[in-house]
């Protein structure tokens, strides 16, 4: 039977999805300096590994596993794992593109707004005790829309991968001007119906 090894707990619905599965599924702890020395300890007799970020995976751990036949990184990116060794000893590297492009994106405008808002900011202040009544200039932030004189803000956006994309597309809904600038990603900056491309230092100058 197929041995699979998970290195931290799966949110929903990923512990359904594993009960699915033909195969003898072990998931460490999450969090600890044990969870390490299980992976260390485990991981020979594993078939595949999913693994996540915070999961060291180099040349000297895949040498002591001869049966891994496929590693699964629950992140976008891959830094933890060391491809060049796993592409030595065959063993393929998938992880899970676009599964946090919205998300970052929710939080980036979150950010935004917040500072804008001073939102935060206005937390603390209520929380302390400190609010007495309501005045006009009183923790006032910023409009992230047009605002009373009706001028569109810019918003620039450095990267326009699948996070800047999506970062930009929600710009139209405060009726944003949004510049973008991306060497490698010219050809989506100009078919994109939410950002137009800018040179790195006009768009530092306008937004």
């Amino acid at each position: 039977m197929l041995q699979l090894l998970v290195t931290r707990p799966l949110p929903p619905p990923g512990p359904s999805r594993l009960a699915e599965l033909e195969a003898l599924t072990t998931v460490l702890p999450d969090g600890s300096e044990a969870a390490g020395r299980d992976l260390r300890a485990l991981l020979p007799d594993a078939d595949v590994v999913l693994t996540h970020l915070t999961e060291r995976v180099d040349r000297s751990l895949l040498e002591r596993c001869p049966r891994l036949r496929g590693i699964s990184n629950l992140a976008v990116g891959y830094d933890n794992i060391d491809l060049v060794a796993a592409t030595d000893f065959g063993i393929p590297v998938a992880t899970t593109p676009g599964v946090l492009t919205e998300t970052t994106a929710d939080l980036t405008w979150a950010a935004l707004l917040g500072i804008a808002r001073r939102i935060a900011e206005a937390d603390h202040f209520t929380r302390a005790g400190r609010f007495e009544r309501w005045g006009a200039e009183l923790l006032l932030g910023a409009d992230v829309g047009p605002g009373p004189d009706g001028r569109p803000k810019v918003l620039g956006v450095v990267g326009f991968g699948r996070i800047g994309e999506a970062v930009a597309r929600r710009a139209t809904g405060f009726s944003m001007e949004v510049l973008a600038h991306d060497p490698r990603h010219r050809d989506r900056i100009d078919s994109s119906p939410h950002a137009r491309w800018s040179e790195f230092s006009q768009l530092l100058e306008r937004s």
